[in-house]
């Protein structure tokens, strides 16, 4: 028989090793089993193998010397399982078998008026033997809002999970007793009886996270967390008033969390004072002050164009700015080192909030491989690239290496933020990854070790990773 011995803690699920051999022979130990996959198996004490990726683990030990009472304690880690060796002549008396009890070993449990309640009472010891455990309440009641719910159990699963929860969310101040009543598969029945005591709902509390700055003409959230009380809850401004533009805004009634989102209209500091209330008409007031500074100026941070195309080509550049202008945008001054092999117009505008400027280069027909610098000019920040022009070849074609292989792994764009992340990677070293909006081919920005996060003003829907060695790949961007 395997008896498996443990203190199960609240909220845990029954497990335990299963023995299927264990015996002695001509002093050689070997014991096979199963065990939660990956974890060393010791036996008193002594790891002695590991199981595998599906749990099933043989421990083999020559040269053995059984202990008198024939058993060994075999250990995953989780639940200890006692094994009896077969093959063994008892020289000792056996410990005695524990007697079968419900856990936890308390007498009862606090709570409180609206605050979920979960926890997990285990018949023990636990084996396959006798699993399935019903469990029911015998006698008494559970505070009004609380109820007994069955473990969830994987199909899967090698283990018995021969426990129940009593779990929910109490509504009224009492105190409850109740005898918790199990029977195991081969009738054994036990009962214990717990007291759970429900006392007044916690005190309201208002927990602001760590808040960004405020500029006038950028959105913003400011995260607070709402505990305690009855939900669900209501906020509101009960004096002073927030930065002309934001509001208070509560996606859901049922959780904790709110947020002051917007976009500041006004420079400033303002002073408000956040009023929680719940469900039993208690509030809470707590004071805040935040300052708007002025618009935020963009700064140019990159320019870019395809590293390189044949003459006569128009290939779409673009600079790219973070954060996004403010209020009129920015103008920024472009110029060519060969404008009769790569023009550029003269001035773009990147409109407020944007953070892509897109631009056309007009290329010729060359005769030789022209190397062109683009620069572009703003607020004193100077920023150049490169624009690679090739003649058209018709016969021979030279002879090009095959484009690598570009994986997008992830395109994500963050509405709250106005962030586009892009994770991509390319099949050969060496490679420039650059990220371009698929409908209009405008330049995003360019991927640092595989990576980028760039401020884009809105979704651009699908994005297009261009690779310098050739390759190229389109995804979807998922938003959040």
């Amino acid at each position: 028989m395997v008896l498996a011995i443990a203190s199960i803690a609240p909220q845990s699920a029954l497990a335990a090793v299963s023995i299927s051999r264990a015996e002695v022979n001509n002093g050689s130990l070997r014991i096979e089993g199963r065990a939660i996959a990956n974890r060393a198996i010791t036996v008193d004490g002594v790891a002695m193998s590991t199981s595998d990726g599906s749990g099933a683990f043989r421990i083999s030990r020559s040269s053995y010397a059984p202990p008198g009472d024939c058993t060994v304690d075999v250990n995953d880690g989780s639940v200890l399982t006692v094994a009896r060796l077969t093959g063994c002549t008892v020289r000792t008396a056996p410990p005695p078998t524990a007697a079968p009890v419900i856990t936890p070993d308390v007498a009862g449990f606090t709570a409180n008026v609206g605050t979920p309640f979960l926890e997990t009472f285990a018949f023990f010891p636990s084996s396959l033997e006798n699993s399935p455990v019903v469990f029911r309440i015998e006698s008494g009641a559970l505070p009004a809002g609380l109820s007994l719910t069955p473990i969830p159990i994987s199909s899967s699963s090698l283990f018995p999970v021969n426990g129940i929860r009593v779990q929910g969310t109490p509504i009224t101040v009492q105190t409850s007793s109740f005898a918790l009543r199990a029977t195991d598969a081969n009738g054994v029945t036990v009962t214990r009886t717990y007291t759970i005591a429900v006392g007044a709902p916690r005190p309201l509390t208002i927990t602001p996270h760590e808040w960004g700055p405020l500029a006038e003409g950028s959105f913003q959230n400011l995260f607070l967390d709402g505990d305690g009380g009855v939900k669900p809850y209501s906020w509101s401004i009960s004096a002073g008033a927030l930065p002309p533009g934001m509001s208070v805004i509560q996606d859901a009634a049922t959780v904790g969390l709110v947020r002051i989102g917007g976009t500041p209209t006004a420079a400033g500091t303002y002073a408000f004072t956040l009023r929680l209330a719940d469900a039993l008409g208690t509030t809470l007031d707590r004071a805040f002050s935040v300052s708007v500074s002025p618009p935020i100026v963009g700064v140019l941070q990159e320019v870019a164009v395809e590293p390189s195309v044949v003459g006569g080509a128009t290939p779409i550049a673009a600079v790219r700015f973070s954060p996004a202008p403010g209020a009129g945008g920015a103008s920024v001054a472009l110029s060519s080192s060969n404008p009769g092999v790569a023009g550029v117009p003269a001035i773009i505008t990147v409109p407020a909030g944007e953070t892509i400027g897109a631009f056309p280069v007009t290329t010729s027909a060359v005769t030789a491989t022209t190397i062109v610098t683009i620069t572009a000019t703003h607020a004193g920040v100077l920023l150049t690239t490169t624009l690679t022009v090739t003649p058209s070849t018709t016969t021979p074609p030279p002879a090009t290496p095959d484009p690598d292989a570009v994986t997008i792994t992830r395109a994500e764009y963050d509405s709250a933020k106005r962030q586009l992340r892009v994770e991509a990677t390319s099949s050969r070293a060496g490679a420039t990854l650059r990220v371009h909006v698929t409908s209009s081919n405008a330049l995003i920005g360019t991927l640092s070790g595989g990576v980028g996060q760039f401020a884009v003003g809105s979704n651009p829907q699908s994005v297009t990773v261009r690779s310098s060695l050739g390759g190229m790949a389109t995804l979807t961007v998922r938003a959040k």
